[in-house]
Order: C-alpha cells, then structure tokens, then sequence
C-alpha cells in the first residue's frame, strides 16, 4: 500500500464502499439490496483501520456478516481547515471542472461530492484501465455517530505521523530529511515490462517495504506495517513471514522458500496481468506536466498568466508561452489529461490469491498463475485505488493563490 504525502485530517460525513471480491459481491446483492443498508453507531465496532491516503481513509471489515466479508470500506476525510476555491455555483464541480468534463452528464450534474468521485472512477478511469482492474465500488450512506465512532476507534491505530499531535515551526528556512534504511526499489523496473526487472523490483520492495508494501492472510497483516512501514527485513521477520506462509505455499522447509516463492508469485502476477502497462499508459496522458498545464489553466479561468509573469520577471525561457494561442478545446484536453495522470500516478494496487487445490479448478473471472518453483496453481485479482483528480486540480489552485 502506498501512502501519500502527509497531511492531517480529519473525517467528513461521507462513505464510498469498494468491492474487493466480485463475487462476494454479487452473492450479497442476492441477499440484501446494498441501497437498504444504513451504517449505524453500533456498526462501527466491525471496522479496522487498514490504510489511508491523502483523501481518503481505509478500513476493513471484521465482523461475521456474509455480507461484507472480503470488503473495505473507504471514507472521505477532510482538511482540518479547508479552503473552497473557484465557483462551484451550488454544484460539486466549478465552473471550470464542469468544462473539463463536459461530455460525462452523471459527472457535471451530480450534486453530491462523495457520489462525483464514484462516477469519475467509473466514467473515466474504468475506461482506460479496464473493468478487471477498477471497482468503483457501492456508495452506502452512513449515520454522522458512526463515523464519529469510526474516527475514536481508528485514532490510536493510525500511523504517527498522521496524527495532529505537533506543529510545523514556519519560520525555519530548512528541513532535514532523516532516511533510516535506503531503498534499493526502482519504479523503473516495476513499469518496465520485464520479467527480470519486475522481479527484481519486488524483491528490493520485500528487502526494505518502508511503507511500500504490505502483505495481508486472511484479513490479518503479516508483513509490512501500520505506523510508518518497516525500514528493512530482517532475519528474525523474514523467518516469521515463512512461517506464516507454511500453509500456503508447499514447500519443503523454512529456509527461504517460502519468501522466495512470495516474490516470484507476486512478480509473475504483475508481469501476466499486465496491469501496470496500462497505468504506464494513462500515466503518459499528461504530455506537459504543471509547468505547461499551468498555463492552459490561467485561460481557462480568465485570468493572467501568472507563470509567463513570474518567468518574465525571472528573464527565464518560457517554452509553454505558445500555449496561449492554443484552441481552447486543445487546452481542456491538455488538463483533462493532466488531471487523469494525477490520478493514476498516486494510486495503491491490491492484489488477491488464492492457492486452487490439484484438479479443483474451475472457469472463473480472475486470471490463473502457475508456480513453477512450488508446482501450485493460483488465482489472483488485482485491484487499484487512488485519490481522485482533485487532488490534481488542487495543485493548480496553490499555484494561484
């Protein structure tokens, strides 16, 4: 799991429901319409905190229900003091976002915050991504008690460094950056579509997981961490990690394998489902960067270019001024593209196995990996969560302010 940059929250009135088992899903459709459900105060005790991001908060179910076995649940937090910007005229959207993504109706008419994120996944990120790899999950509406339960209840599990417990001294000039364990992980080989480097990737990232990787059996964490990752794996917590996998990879002994057959699980998954060719594809949709966006951005709110203004000032090349002479349906397109790349380069990927027992396999909707080094065969599904496009377009609005 990743974990965004670190800014302090606290949590709004607002639910949005993923679905991590298609299946599950759809069984528990058969059993109770998921519109009629309503999370209440006394609900809250059957939620653990599990993760969280810049916007949103992760928590996972742990109560008996059939309902929601297999399920997580994601809610909205908010700034502990949030500004609005731009003119929203009574609508979710601004003015200028209704622009951007003029074409999706469900989009630019919604007039609730939590039920647009929902359709931007659905609308726009399920598209290029594919329907095996994005659930944009149920909306569910919730009682204002249960999420003040929730947030008592995940208080004392959330990383450190999340909680609001110092103050930031604005008058240093300087930060220091305290790095305990360096990371031998590239990106660059986990999006190469090499088999070699893609291992290679995974093995640095179970070498030192930092808050990069976590590893969950059966709902329980068994590797990585909750406050702030660990920095490395060590002898005594990769032997504990092969014990706790003696049940699901058959191999002889605790001597490794076990790891090693985690790894290469992992690896030969990411490579087969080919999943992150398409991220690296929406990723590439931003051909300018803010640098460049910038400016499409200024003439679509009417306002002047700031950036050409501060490179003037600064007698610096401005290789995006030619920008403003663009058609402005090329200048929605150059943002719309920025914004989706803004979504899909800060996103999470879960990733579900389950050993398939000597001919007991069945057709299924989830793809098949098989093991050479422990001769099992598994079924996987991968999963994708990320923090919506505002937190793209929020960027622009610091530039502004």
């Amino acid at each position: 799991m990743l974990h965004p940059r670190r800014v302090d929250h606290k949590i709004k009135a607002s639910l949005f429901f993923l679905n991590v088992d298609e299946r599950r899903v759809l069984g528990a459709i058969k059993i109770q319409k998921m519109e009629e459900i309503v999370f209440e105060t006394k609900d809250a005790v059957d939620w653990s905190y599990r993760s969280e991001g810049v916007v949103n908060l992760v928590l996972a179910y742990t109560g008996s229900s059939p309902t929601f076995l297999g399920k997580v649940m994601r809610i909205k937090k908010i700034r502990n003091t949030r500004n609005e910007n731009g003119d929203r005229s009574g609508s979710c959207l601004t003015t200028q976002e209704k622009l951007i993504w003029g074409e999706i109706k469900d989009l630019v008419s919604c007039q609730n915050k939590e039920i647009v994120d929902y359709l931007f996944v659905k609308h726009v990120m399920k598209p290029l991504l594919g329907h095996k790899y994005v659930t944009p999950g149920i909306c569910l509406p919730v009682e204002k008690e249960f999420l003040e339960s929730v947030k008592k209840i995940v208080t004392s599990q959330r990383h450190p460094w999340r909680a609001n417990t110092l103050s930031v001294d604005t008058n240093r000039s300087f930060a220091l950056l305290m790095i305990s364990q360096i990371s031998e992980y590239d990106p660059l080989d986990l999006f190469s579509g090499s088999k070699d480097r893609i291992h290679k990737a995974i093995k640095a990232l179970y070498s030192t997981p930092q808050n990069s990787l976590q590893v969950f059996l059966n709902g329980s964490l068994v590797f990585g961490g909750f406050r702030g990752g660990i920095c490395k794996t060590t002898s005594k917590l990769e032997l504990a990690f092969e014990h706790t996998l003696k049940d699901f990879f058959k191999t002889e002994d605790d001597s490794g394998l076990r790891a090693n057959a985690f790894i290469e699980l992992v690896a030969e998954t990411v490579y087969a489902s080919g999943a992150l060719d398409q991220l690296l594809e929406v990723q590439k949709l931003d051909k300018y960067n803010i640098e460049g966006a910038i400016h499409a951005y200024y003439d679509l709110v009417d306002q002047p270019c700031k950036a050409c203004q501060e490179l003037e000032s600064s007698k610096l090349s401005n290789q995006f001024g030619s920008m403003h002479s663009l058609p402005q349906d090329e200048k929605v397109n150059i943002l719309k593209g920025f914004l989706t790349f803004s979504t899909a380069i800060d996103c999470s990927v879960m990733i579900s196995f389950r050993p398939i027992e000597t001919g007991l396999s069945s057709p299924s909707s989830h793809g098949n990996i098989q093991l050479e080094s422990t001769k099992q065969e598994f079924e996987y599904k991968g999963c994708g969560g990320w923090e919506t496009s505002e937190k793209g377009w929020c960027k622009f609005l610091k530039l502004i302010q």
